[in-house]
């Protein structure tokens, strides 16, 4: 059984708004990570990014499940609730945003990733990338096509371009994604928006989430580097990290104890509780 250290990082960069959005709930076994980015350009950012975040975790918590078809389901239901949003919202009629989020199911450490748009999953172990999830963008087009590498520093003008997110007038096709191997523990699972995983080079993220203690001053250093690289005007940047480790083992052994209701009666009349060591062992 797993469990995980989870902590989330969000500024607003050179911008003087905030349309990014994340959240994280367990559910039925299976922890639930999600990140959402409102779509620049279209107006409503904010709003499409938080109807999304919270139709993901609302359907999550209401009908938990661990499947690549339930991966894709979750974003279908983000992108319709998006473009009710539209509706709801006449003054933002092409509000959009990205989404990625990461399903892991705790007693078997299996993980399941999608994704709509340019925020990126990743699963880092050993200060290496096992996986990383594509952009839905012209240049993830460029480089998968072999005429640009995957270097950050080289992503050409109007690569930023999406041709897919959720709002849009065809449902998207998401990418959906199940690691080879569980986890075992001390993998970690980071969720990020454009503006932060465009601001740090990807070794670096690697060897900071390697050497980090913990989670929270993890998160601390890089975004600390981030906020010395970026230039004026900077994206909005949200990065979401969970850690995972071993769950330590109960107190209580249902296979060595025994659970006595005591009848009510006496001078306290209410149903109490005791735990006892089992005898004979």
């Amino acid at each position: 059984m797993l469990e995980f250290e989870i902590q989330a990082l969000s500024g607003q960069g050179g911008r003087s708004y905030q349309e990014d959005c994340q959240g994280h709930r367990v559910a039925g076994g299976i922890l639930c990570l999600v990140v959402s980015d409102g779509a620049g350009g279209h107006g409503g950012g904010h709003i499409a990014s938080e109807l999304a975040v919270r139709a993901v975790l609302d359907q999550h918590a209401h009908e938990p499940a661990f499947l690549p078809e339930t991966v894709a389901r979750l974003i279908e239901l983000a992108h319709r609730v998006v473009q009710s949003g539209q509706q709801k919202f006449p003054q933002y009629p092409d509000m959009r945003a990205t989404l990625v989020l990461a399903l892991c199911e705790l007693a078997t450490g299996r993980v399941l990733l999608g994704n709509v748009g340019d925020s990126r999953g990743y699963v880092l172990a050993r200060g290496a990338v096992q996986l990383r999830t594509r952009d839905h963008s012209i240049a993830q087009q460029m480089i998968d096509a072999g005429m640009l590498t995957a270097d950050r520093r080289e992503r050409p003008r109007g690569g930023n371009v999406l041709f897919a997110s959720l709002g849009m007038e065809d449902a998207p096709e998401p990418y959906v994604y199940e690691l080879t191997a569980p986890l075992t523990g001390g993998e970690s699972l980071m969720l990020c928006t454009d503006g932060f995983w465009e601001a740090l080079d990807e070794r670096v993220v690697c060897e900071g989430v390697q050497a980090g203690t913990t989670v929270a001053s993890t998160l601390a250093v890089l975004e600390s580097q981030l906020l010395g690289s970026i230039q004026p005007g900077h994206d909005n940047y949200t990065a979401l990290l969970a850690r995972c480790r071993v769950a330590q083992p109960s107190f209580l052994d249902a296979d060595s104890t025994v659970i006595l209701r005591v009848p009510p009666g006496g001078d306290d009349d209410r149903q109490r509780t005791v735990i006892l060591p089992r005898s004979g062992r």
